[in-house]
């Protein structure tokens, strides 16, 4: 039952903080000046108490106190008008956008003008931030715009006939795209964690060199074959699995371009297969 009178106290205080702070700084203003007028007069007789040095400092200090507390009132009511403010706020965020004071605020201050510039563009539709979702995507948005951006990804891939293994097919896959570093300090490392699994149930006939027929990666200027690619077989839930894994970390000075290539054995369907599973970051970053 007493809540909404303290709600509307709170926001009649927000509304009018301002002002009294105004009204307050000018009545302290004409209290110290009557204060120091009452000193210039009656100094002769305050100077027997207090000693003609102290009387004149207080009355110099007092003064002093005087106009602060005057040229605080009017500096406040000059900077409450809307012109004013409006010419502060684009000052201030031509600054800000020139990257003039940001670079010199703490971490703490950046997250929260990065807030108040969040609120403001849902006002209208949400209420508040909430600060553990507003971290999140933060962190998240951080490592998006500082990591290496894959661009232009076109993947071909087609089946064909194994020579003399009538269980398998040849399964061709070709991939290329574009790695774009630009935005980022050089160098900039790239990671290339990429394998492809294949359930088979009679995986262990199959030799290495069998299974991978070709693969080749060239990633700028840097060349990659089939040696530097491991064969992986093991047993996941019971079932058998062959795969392969090509997982190196490149050090990049500038965009280029990156070509995939690989060639497997494929089992058909009626043959037993029962997994056929190919993960990579580089669908991810694309």
């Amino acid at each position: 039952m007493n809540s909404r009178p303290s709600v509307q106290s709170s926001s009649w205080w927000k509304q009018h903080k301002s002002a009294v702070f105004i009204f307050a700084l000018f009545i302290l203003g004409i209290f110290l000046l009557l204060v120091s007028t009452v000193l210039h007069s009656y100094h002769q007789s305050i100077e027997p108490y207090l000693g003609k040095h102290l009387t004149e400092i207080l009355g110099l200090f007092i003064t002093e106190l005087c106009i602060t507390a005057f040229v605080g009132g009017i500096a406040a009511i000059f900077l409450s008008l809307p012109d004013v403010k409006h010419h502060l706020a684009s000052t201030m965020s031509d600054l800000f956008s020139r990257g003039q004071i940001v670079d010199t605020i703490s971490e703490n201050s950046k997250r929260i003008l990065s807030k108040e510039i969040v609120r403001s563009h849902i006002i209208s539709k949400a209420l508040e931030v909430d600060d553990a979702l507003f971290d999140h995507f933060t962190n998240l948005s951080d490592n998006c715009l500082s990591m290496i951006h894959l661009y232009n990804h076109n993947w071909r891939h087609e089946l064909t006939p194994y020579p003399n293994k009538d269980e398998f097919l040849i399964y061709s896959v070709s991939r290329d795209f574009t790695i774009k570093l630009s935005h980022l300090n050089k160098p900039s490392k790239f990671d290339t964690p990429f394998f492809q699994i294949i359930s088979i149930q009679y995986y262990l006939d199959i030799k290495d060199e069998e299974f991978l027929l070709h693969f080749s990666a060239n990633i700028g200027d840097i060349n990659f074959t089939r040696d530097d690619v491991s064969i992986k077989k093991e047993i996941i839930h019971e079932m058998p699995h062959i795969g392969f894994e090509f997982n190196k970390s490149i050090n990049l000075y500038r965009d280029t371009t990156a070509k995939f290539s690989y060639k497997i054995a494929y089992p058909k369907k009626e043959k037993g297969v029962t997994l056929i599973l190919t993960i990579d970051a580089l669908s991810m970053l694309a």
